[in-house]
Parts: structure tokens; sequence; C-alpha cells
């Protein structure tokens, strides 16, 4: 699904990976994890394309990245903030696309947030609406930084089962980035960077 070989990547004078290979398997959730400023997110962001780089990275289908800031936008409403994707796709919202939306908001408990404007929404609740956004063009693999920061011990768990349970019926492969050992020792895959 994603292979990397001989990735390298510098920041100015600063190596940020050298000669890094890896395979990622298709269907499976991936965590990533390492000390702060050891180039986790630079790996996510040259995978995604949003950085220039030397090196192969070769992917199959659909790639789909939530990012560790809050991106919501303040000036449009949270339905066209969920549907953002798709309009930056260049297509017209679908009635699938319509339900699809319903299904995600009624999977992340985040329904009846949809009439409310984005600062009117929680730390939890905007990072719930942001995977909603995350999945919303049903992507081949979802890339995510730090996706559960925002959440209290109770409501990530419970989210993160629930989002586990949406990967395995839906073959999704996930990468992504924690600091939080527990969520990363659940996954199928964990990627240490040194």
């Amino acid at each position: 699904m994603i292979t990397i070989k001989g990735l390298h990547k510098k920041y100015g004078g600063i190596q940020i990976h050298k000669d890094f290979s890896y395979s990622f398997e298709k269907g499976k959730i991936t965590a990533i994890v390492g000390s702060s400023g050891i180039g986790k997110t630079t790996l996510l962001r040259c995978i995604a394309g949003l950085e220039e780089y030397e090196g192969d990275i070769h992917i199959e289908g659909k790639i789909s990245y939530m990012f560790q800031e809050d991106r919501l936008m303040p000036w449009l409403s949270i339905v066209d903030n969920l549907f953002l994707p798709i309009k930056l796709e260049g297509r017209p919202i679908t009635p699938s696309d319509r339900q699809r939306m319903e299904y995600l908001v009624r999977f992340f408990q985040v329904e009846e947030h949809l009439s409310k404007g984005v600062n009117e929404v929680s730390g939890g609740e905007k990072q719930r609406l942001l995977m909603v956004r995350a999945l919303i063009t049903n992507p081949d693999i979802l890339i995510l930084d730090e996706p559960f920061k925002s959440l209290d011990e109770n409501l990530y768990t419970y989210i993160y089962k629930k989002f586990k349970d949406y990967c395995s019926t839906t073959n999704l492969t996930v990468l992504f980035v924690t600091h939080h050992m527990v969520l990363a020792k659940g996954c199928d895959k964990l990627l240490k960077i040194a």
C-alpha cells in the first residue's frame, strides 16, 4: 500500500531522515512513535506529498490527512467544514455523500453539533468533527497526526475503540503519530523512529 525506499529529508542543514525505508501494510493501523522533534510529522507530510524529499515513496490508493492543529474554518458552518474535502475535489455533493456524512457523525457522536458554529464546540468535539471530515471522501489511506490528543481519557478510549472497529470493517490503512503508548501498543503495527 505504501512503500518508502531511501527517504532523505533535510531542513536547512539539519538531517531529519537519512536513507529511511519502510513498508506500510494494507488494512493495518500503524502507530508511529518517537521523541519530540525526531521527524514523525515530517514523515507523514512526505508521504502525503506536502514536503519535498529525496528517495522514493510509492502509494496505492487515495490519501486523507488529518493535521495535528485544529483546521476547521470558523467562517464556514460545521456542515460546510465537513464537506470541504469534497468541494476541494471540485465535484458536487451527492446524496450518497450526505448519507455518508450522516453515518459518520452518528458513528463519532457529533450529530448534535451540526447546527453550531465552529467556536461553539469543544476541543474534543472539534477533534471528532475533524475525524469525520478526514473520512468523508472514503479514503483508502488515512494519515493522522496526534488524532486523539484533545480527548479526555474515557472519551479517547471509547472513540479509539470505535475508530478501530471502523477501520477493520472498511479495510482502511492508517498511519498515525501518537505519544500515547497505550494507544500505540493496541495497533497492528508499531514503528519507532529514533
